[in-house]
């Protein structure tokens, strides 16, 4: 049965959900497979000297400030937490039952991850092949958005998703590594580092992949700002952090591979290669911590 859910004037969910299947051939086919850009901020190559952990964090401290927040990206983890509660209760939680389909969510990029919200369904159809298609991202003073399509096989949340933000602050990557805070509109690719049981939160850090990125005015034109080759990619930690995989040569230090940086809202700066990680403040005051 397809059903629609609207929870209250901030998060709609719309879903296409087969109760009761027996095998997964109602689900959805994953939208893509970010599993090897997910696990390498898990697994960084380089290893650093003390002398090169200062070179990287001065480049960091001298971006923007996040500390007001990472606009929309701080949002995915609500929206697709509330989602996955709202399939939950509707499914029942029933352990006699397996649960595929589909899902649309939506949130407003103006709200607060503290929001209130409440869930009421209606029954709109009865084709579950019916799942509502993304609209392509058009950039609109009138709109602020995130749209999430959910895939939901054997009773779990798949772990990549596919989205876009319209009109929406965006911490994007810059061709020197370091982020760039606009306002725009993307395509967006998600990856939760797992599939996720219905009626679950969110707990590992998510991927965002932000592609096909336009700036925030009526034309629509192609982001003047400089941004990495490609798709653009960072990570959100629980704690609305964001960590990025950085080259430290494109930095100007004479180390091969990667690191990963991580930007907290208080101002601090991790730093973590191949052997641990470093905690410094944006002056380059730093504790070293070897890795487990």
């Amino acid at each position: 049965m397809k059903l629609q859910w609207r929870r209250g004037p901030e998060l709609f969910v719309f879903a296409a959900l087969c109760g009761g299947c027996v095998d997964a051939r109602g689900a959805p086919a994953r939208v893509a497979d970010l599993s090897v850009d997910y696990a390498a901020f898990d697994h960084p190559t380089a290893v650093l000297s003390d002398t090169t952990v200062p070179t990287i964090i001065a480049a960091f401290a001298g971006g923007p400030d996040i500390s007001s927040g990472i606009g929309a990206f701080g949002l995915v983890r609500k929206l697709v937490s509330d989602s996955n509660q709202a399939l939950a209760n509707q499914a029942g939680l029933l352990d006699q039952f397996t649960v595929d389909g589909t899902a649309v969510a939506q949130l407003p990029c103006s709200a607060t991850p503290a929001m209130s919200t409440t869930v009421s369904t209606s029954s709109v159809g009865t084709d579950p092949a019916e799942a509502p298609d993304l609209p392509a991202p058009i950039v609109s003073s009138q709109t602020s958005l995130l749209t999430f399509n959910l895939g939901v096989e054997n009773s779990k949340v798949q772990r990549s998703l596919r989205g876009t933000a319209q009109n929406c602050e965006l911490v994007l990557v810059g061709s020197s590594s370091l982020p760039i805070v606009t306002t725009g509109s993307a395509d967006l690719l998600v990856d939760l580092g797992q599939d996720l049981a219905l009626g679950v939160a969110v707990t590992e850090p998510i991927l965002i992949q932000a592609m096909n990125v336009r700036v925030d005015d009526a034309s629509s034109t192609t982001l003047l700002a400089p941004l990495m080759p490609g798709a653009d990619e960072v990570r959100v930690t629980g704690e609305g952090a964001i960590q990025i995989l950085v080259q430290p040569s494109a930095l100007g230090a004479s180390v091969s591979g990667t690191v990963v940086v991580t930007l907290f809202a208080d101002g601090w700066i991790e730093v973590r290669d191949g052997k641990g990680n470093w905690v410094c403040t944006r002056d380059g005051a730093c504790t070293f911590a070897a890795s487990s």
